[in-house]
This record gives C-alpha cells, sequence and structure tokens, in this order.
C-alpha cells in the first residue's frame, strides 16, 4: 500500500514541476513579446524602455535561475 501511495505522490510531483515550468515559460515567452513591444514603441523615451526593459527581464531570469538550480547537474 505504501507503495502505492509513493508512486501517486512522485506523479503529483511531476504533475506540479510540469504546470510550474509551463507557467514559468508562459511567463518568459509573455515578457519577451513585451521587450519587443517596447523596443518598437516610438512614443517612450529611452528611459522609459530601459525600465520597461529591465522590470520585463525579471520574470526570464528567474526562470533560467530555476531551471539551472533544479534541472542541470
Amino acid at each position: 500500500m505504501q507503495e502505492i501511495a509513493k508512486k501517486n505522490y512522485s506523479m503529483m510531483d511531476s504533475f506540479v514541476a510540469l504546470a510550474g515550468f509551463v507557467t514559468s515559460f508562459a511567463m518568459a515567452l509573455n515578457s519577451l513579446h513585451n521587450i519587443i513591444e517596447t523596443i518598437n514603441d516610438d512614443s517612450l523615451s529611452l528611459g522609459e524602455k530601459f525600465s520597461s526593459i529591465a522590470l520585463s527581464l525579471t520574470p526570464i531570469t528567474m526562470m533560467i535561475s530555476n531551471f539551472s538550480k533544479n534541472v542541470l547537474p
């Protein structure tokens, strides 16, 4: 009985990890889209573009950090 519970727990961990990855990946794609939109927006000043790009890079940086911590040896 413990083996079945352990296997189900492991399967749930896998689903949670997959959901976390998909969420992080979607956030990173959205951030990249925001960066491209910011660069192409001519109504923004250079300072506004810089701050917007810096804020958009945060989720991408977090995703790379989590990936390297959890996946890479």
